[in-house]
């Protein structure tokens, strides 16, 4: 059971993550716009310190670096160039696809040893993580403080 909330909450929150994105894309199309660099934070983390878009590559996906194991991106915070975003919110569409072994292949991947399951490649971040090394975007972890907030 604990499985099936922690499923949907994922299914939920990619949904939300490509429905705000589709409504940045529709109003770059209606205003022309252009995003050098598009911003993604979870709703519970602050950020602490001023950070320049400026001052990054926006041909890296850019993540909080928290020390995690697997090579996982950190989804608390991201940005990158306006196409690599759309990847990031691509996620929802592309579920099935990285969440099972048929089509990206285990041996395709990088590991997963925090959820080893022999049908699912991982949830959240091993999810982010893939998509990026599927379309060969590069990642940059980063150092800054953010603080992640409970209610």
């Amino acid at each position: 059971q604990h499985r099936e909330y922690i499923v949907r909450q994922m299914y939920n929150m990619y949904y939300s993550i490509y429905k705000v994105n589709e409504l940045k894309e529709l109003h770059m199309l209606e205003t022309s716009t252009h995003y050098d660099y598009v911003f993604r934070l979870r709703f519970d983390v602050t950020p602490r310190e001023l950070i320049l878009a400026r001052d990054y590559d926006p041909n890296y996906i850019h993540y909080l670096d928290i020390g995690q194991p697997d090579a996982l991106i950190s989804d608390w915070f991201n940005f990158g160039s306006n196409a690599i975003m759309n990847v990031y919110a691509s996620i929802f569409l592309q579920l099935e696809y990285l969440n099972n072994f048929r089509f990206m292949k285990r041996e395709d991947r990088e590991e997963n040893l925090l959820e080893p399951s022999d049908t699912y490649g991982g949830i959240y971040e091993h999810l982010l993580r893939d998509i990026m090394f599927l379309h060969k975007i590069p990642k940059k972890g980063i150092k800054t403080n953010c603080g992640l907030h409970y209610n």
